[in-house]
């Protein structure tokens, strides 16, 4: 199977997934990708756009609209928790999501996401394992 291409703040985003998003292809594409990650596939964390960045109405070629906001929190992923742009299993990325992301962590990694400001996500949210479900 092939590896799955996601920025590092991805990870969460997954998790807390509720079926909103920008369009329903956008919808339907993140649907696709959390359930490859369920299969506990081969994910490699990369700068720019991935898997799920194709349908957004904020990409413009292989960048995002608001790269830099979200670039920083890629960064604040890879250095909040450990994780560096490299290939992982997802249960690996499972185990260092359970070990380490506490509330404060979260807090500190999504302080400027529109999806937490606007109660669209929280701790509770992200906290939720793939595995298994």
């Amino acid at each position: 199977m092939e590896t799955l291409n996601l920025r590092p703040h991805h990870l969460l985003c997954t998790r807390a997934f509720k079926g909103k998003g920008y369009s329903s292809a956008f919808v339907e594409n993140m649907q696709r990708v959390i359930n490859r990650l369920k299969t506990c596939c081969d994910i490699t964390l990369v700068t720019g756009v991935d898997a799920i960045c194709a349908p957004c109405p904020e990409r413009i070629g292989k960048h995002c609209r608001s790269e830099a906001k979200v670039a920083g929190f890629d960064d604040a992923v890879l250095s909040q928790l450990g994780l560096e742009r490299k290939t992982y299993t997802y249960t690996e990325i499972d185990h260092v999501l359970t070990a380490r992301l506490t509330e404060a962590v979260y807090d500190c990694i999504c302080c400027g996401c529109e999806w937490k400001q606007t109660g669209i996500c929280c701790y509770a949210d992200v906290n939720r394992s793939l595995v298994g479900k």
